[in-house]
């Protein structure tokens, strides 16, 4: 297995970048920085480690696999924090985990089946949205504890989530955006309501 590799770019908008040392070979899915000097990161190792933290901004790595427990079962994918000390990750076992002391423990919240939940984020400490296994979008508005659901009209693995303020006539609420296998794109303008397909390339169907 090839040598992980982290690239670390200093306060000048992504104009150069430094590589840094990795935990060690293996895949890495996600990054966060929590503020200037805390970073999490998930990995899929069962021996170098599942979740990694950093105080330092990034430029060390520690291991706290060990905090959460039984995710040597599984490969940790998403990563969300909404502060620094709350925070959820999800895994290729359809299950998510949260922690509320800034990844020093973690406890089980749900566990939804059988795949993988790629990507999951938060537009509050009580809203949330996570991408899974064959066009599954789930919604959670109590803080991660239920998941329901989204009728996205997909059928293809959505790995990535994102979540952005848009504006409206009643005010600033979320865009959801999900994406995943051959080019398929959904989209949310109300928190999950309704969603709209943007884009799918799905050999032998139309985009």
């Amino acid at each position: 297995m090839e040598q992980a590799e982290l690239f670390y770019g200093p306060s000048d908008g992504g104009a150069t970048w430094t590589q840094i040392t990795s935990p060690g070979s293996t895949t890495l899915y996600s990054v966060l920085f929590v503020n200037a000097t805390t970073v999490y990161m998930t990995a899929s190792s069962t021996t170098i480690g599942r979740l990694f933290k950093s105080t330092d901004g990034g430029l060390t790595f520690t291991n706290i696999s060990a905090n959460v427990p039984f995710v040597a079962a599984s490969t940790v994918r998403g990563l969300e924090f909404f502060g620094e000390n709350t925070g959820w990750i999800s895994t290729s076992l359809y299950e998510v985990y949260k922690t509320t002391d800034a990844g020093a423990t973690w406890a089980l919240q749900v566990d939804l089946g059988t795949g993988t939940l790629y990507d999951i984020k938060f537009v509050d400490v009580n809203t949330g949205f996570m991408a899974g296994t064959n066009g599954q979008v789930f919604k959670t508005t109590d803080g991660g504890i239920t998941w329901a659901l989204q009728t996205v009209n997909a059928v293809e693995n959505m790995y990535v989530l994102s979540v952005s303020p848009v504006a409206s006539s009643e005010g600033s609420i979320s865009a959801v955006l999900a994406a995943g296998r051959y080019g398929t794109l959904v989209k949310s303008n109300d928190l999950g309501a309704n969603w709209s397909s943007l884009h799918s390339s799905h050999p032998g169907r139309s985009s």
